[in-house]
């Protein structure tokens, strides 16, 4: 990985990232350095068997992957607020991607990518804000005309602060991403979850036809 020595940087520390080329490598790259890895994850759920066989058994082996790496701190979605509680004060560097889309039902906080809407889950945001962390954004990247070659991406630190200054960040952040390699964003198949309609401006007009 092109630049892996930045790793270092974030020891203890957030790592705030989103469904980004091979970013699931951070992972060995944080255990390589003793630096402990934390994410939070979700089950294989058993209906994508019956509907998509090889990406079933892909998402299998990266769960296997990320227990394998991540040990006790492999949290699984559900319950993972308590989890994050106890584990975020801990040594250790913590991974969290924020652009799932939003769980039905739970509370949100809204932003702006690429000037259209979007939601967020709003539990992180508010569990880094109480933890009192710093943060830095990351990406693991495809190095262009190259099929081997990573390159780590990490931000400068950001201390905490309010949800809406971390979501409207990191909300730049992705959007610069999107912009300049879109190809690499790995969720475009629920991408209609994450992006919401946009409103008509009242000076919209529409424009007849000829």
């Amino acid at each position: 990985i092109d630049g892996a020595e930045r790793i270092t940087q974030a020891r203890d520390r957030v790592l705030v990232g989103m469904h980004w080329g091979p970013g699931i490598s951070i992972l060995k790259l944080l255990k390589s350095h003793g630096m402990k890895p934390l994410l939070v994850y979700r089950q294989v759920e058993p209906s994508i068997m019956g509907s998509r066989p090889f990406y079933y058994f892909f998402l299998k082996k990266a769960v296997r992957y990320i227990t394998d790496t991540c040990g006790d701190r492999a949290v699984p979605v559900r319950g993972a607020s308590n989890a994050l509680r106890k584990h975020l004060p801990e040594p250790g560097t913590s991974i969290v991607v924020l652009d799932a889309p939003p769980v039905p039902g739970r509370s949100t906080i809204a932003g702006k990518v690429l000037d259209w809407p979007v939601l967020f889950n709003a539990g992180f945001p508010e569990l880094l804000r109480e933890s009192g962390k710093q943060h830095q954004f990351y990406t693991i990247s495809l190095k262009p005309g190259s099929k081997a070659l990573k390159i780590l991406e990490v931000a400068e630190p950001r201390p905490a602060g309010s949800t809406e200054a971390l979501v409207g960040d990191y909300c730049d952040y992705l959007g610069q991403h999107i912009e300049q390699d879109s190809a690499q964003w790995r969720i475009w198949q629920v991408a209609d979850q994450f992006f919401q309609e946009r409103e008509m401006k009242k000076d919209d007009s529409a424009v007849e036809a000829p």
